[in-house]
């Protein structure tokens, strides 16, 4: 295959990947946006984000491994970069939400700005890291 055919073959690839990821996310936002809402009748915020936030990334691993990055296979090791990198995006997540809560003090705009900075952690994290087809 020539440099310029590897090269836009690539970037279809890739380009399939953030469609594919953009429905999972939107697939793991619902789960995100439900549970959330759900356990506020019961949690403070950032426990009830804590814990909605875990459910969706149940969600993420089994839509992204196999459907959006196409991994079939199975390695311990895979699972726990997945596991890292979501703990390290969780914290993220929370930490931004309690920070927009405290100088915004409005629940929408909390839940958007951790929401989207840890979609776009993920995302790199999971082509460049976690399921890397070079592992």
């Amino acid at each position: 295959m020539l440099i310029g055919q590897r090269y836009f073959a690539h970037v279809n690839k890739t380009k399939k990947e953030i469609a594919r990821f953009f429905i999972a996310g939107l697939i793991v936002l619902l789960t995100d946006a439900l549970i959330y809402s759900l356990f506020l009748f019961w949690l403070a915020p950032s426990f009830a984000k804590a814990i909605a936030f875990a459910c969706g990334t149940i969600v993420a691993y089994f839509i992204n491994k196999f459907w959006t990055f196409e991994k079939n296979s199975y390695s311990h090791k895979e699972l726990a970069k997945f596991i890292f990198l979501y703990m390290a995006t969780m914290i993220t997540n929370v930490g931004i939400n309690a920070l927009f809560l405290l100088f915004a003090d409005n629940l929408f705009i909390a839940y958007v700005m951790a929401t989207g900075i840890s979609a776009s952690l993920n995302f790199i994290g999971q082509k460049f890291f976690v399921f890397n087809k070079n592992d």
